[in-house]
This record gives structure tokens, sequence and C-alpha cells, in this order.
């Protein structure tokens, strides 16, 4: 399953009124929502009417995309 982030404070109503904070992960552990439900957060077609959540991108996918940096000065020196 992707992993979510809160993007506002909210309270999800189909799960006791559990509160979730900026930067929470969703689901919280345990619960396991439908793809409607994420879709239904995701969007602006919610109660809050804005999207609570948002997916969170792999980290493992984004290490090793940028090239190293090298400090040409500090090279130098080494020689």
């Amino acid at each position: 399953m992707a992993q979510y982030r809160a993007l506002i404070n909210w309270r999800d109503i189909q799960d006791s009124d559990h509160e979730y904070r900026i930067g929470d992960a969703y689901p919280r552990e345990g619960m396991l929502p439908s793809v409607a439900r994420i879709k239904e957060l995701s969007s602006s077609k919610n109660k809050a009417g804005q999207p609570c959540i948002e997916e969170v991108k792999d980290i493992e996918e984004t290490k090793g995309t940028e090239e190293p940096k090298v400090d040409k000065e500090a090279k130098k020196k080494k020689k």
C-alpha cells in the first residue's frame, strides 16, 4: 500500500473521529482504508472541501538520482 500524509488537521469520521495533524502518516496503524476512501481524501470531494492527504513518494526511489556534487577546491588540495 502506498504511504500518505495529512495535508491539513482533520478528524476521520469513518475511524471514530481519529485526529490527524499536518504531516501525520495516513492511515494510522491497524487501519486499512478502501481505495475509494483514499481517492475521496486525496481530492476536494469530501466534507473538508479540500485534499486531506497526499501520497508520499518512496525515499528509496529518489536516492541516487542526483549526481554527487564535487568540491573542486577540496579535490585539488588532495593532489
